[in-house]
């Protein structure tokens, strides 16, 4: 996972599919804040989740998880969150930290 600065510029593709969505993701944050979710951006389905996020951590292979759950409980500790890009199209799984 990357920490990213959302004033930075990239020429990372999916970064600027988060920007371009950055309002209604950063509302699916705000409505379950209180569960510390992880936002998920399906990109071919157009569709942007918020989900628990011990829940969706729970859906990663167990050899995945530890270093899931650490990632997941800095942003926690540090006020971030955890966006994820699935793009099924392409098989990718891609996360990024955001500063709340």
């Amino acid at each position: 996972m990357k920490v990213i600065d959302k004033n930075k510029i990239t020429e990372d593709p999916y970064l600027h599919m988060i920007y371009r969505e950055w309002n209604t993701i950063s509302l699916a944050y705000k409505e379950f804040e209180n569960n510390n979710p992880i936002v998920e951006y399906n990109i071919v389905e157009d569709k942007i989740y918020s989900y628990p996020g011990n829940d969706y951590i729970q859906l990663f292979p167990k050899e995945e998880k530890n270093e899931i759950e650490k990632e997941y409980q800095k942003t926690i500790d540090g006020n971030k969150f955890i966006v994820v890009i699935n793009d099924k199209e392409n098989e990718k799984l891609k996360s990024y930290i955001f500063e709340i």
